[in-house]
């Protein structure tokens, strides 16, 4: 699922102005002091400022080592991460949609790890939680099993931010009767969170 996802993440970031207009320093201060009208939260900051908090966020999801750096590779290279920070503290809306999101917040999911990361770091150094309201993040799961233990997930981890969940299959347009195409998923005896077999009394791998 997440090629799904990083295609949605590369179109958020064509339709957006280009990298150039990010904030990265002094030298662009007198260029981007017009361009970012910021909420109450972080009004009185001078570029500078929002420039450090911008790329503070960027270090902290980015290169931070581990699983989370190499797995967010693309997102961090194309300025995801600084982009979309800039947009929480310009005020604006924030959407994301997860296709294939299986239970959500799974222990080996890079992508939720990441994007809490980001709305973590920045609520932590703005010390403004109502940017949390600004990010809008949709999942979306066809399997019912799954379903179920991802609605469970996102209740308890509403707090992070706006969260809605969707059970549908997303086909191609392309698709013959895309309404009575055949799905296959794991057995019923399968956790999907832990991937325990109670059929077997055997776990399957974490990927």
């Amino acid at each position: 699922y997440l090629v799904i996802v990083l295609m949605f993440f590369w179109r958020l970031y064509l339709d957006f102005p280009g990298t150039k207009d990010l904030p990265n320093g002094s030298e662009e201060k007198d260029k981007n002091v017009s361009d970012i009208k910021v909420k109450k939260w972080v009004d009185g900051k001078d570029i500078d400022t929002i420039s450090a908090t911008i790329n503070a966020v960027h270090e902290s999801v980015c290169n931070s080592g581990g699983h989370i750096n190499r797995d967010w590779e693309y997102l961090c290279a194309e300025h995801f991460v600084k982009r979309a920070t800039q947009l929480l503290l310009q005020g604006e809306q924030v959407n994301v949609v997860q296709i294939g999101a299986h239970i959500g917040f799974d222990a080996n999911d890079p992508l939720a790890k990441g994007l809490s990361g980001i709305l973590d770091k920045v609520t932590s150094i703005t010390n403004a939680t109502k940017l949390r309201k600004l990010f809008h993040w949709t999942f979306v799961e066809p399997s019912p099993p799954n379903f179920k233990r991802l609605e469970a997930n996102l209740k308890k981890n509403e707090h992070i931010c706006d969260m809605k969940s969707i059970n549908a299959a997303v086909v191609s347009d392309l698709a013959k009767n895309p309404g009575e195409m055949v799905f296959y998923g794991i057995s019923s005896t399968i956790d999907p969170e832990t991937g325990f077999d109670s059929k077997s009394n055997q776990k399957l791998p974490y990927w």
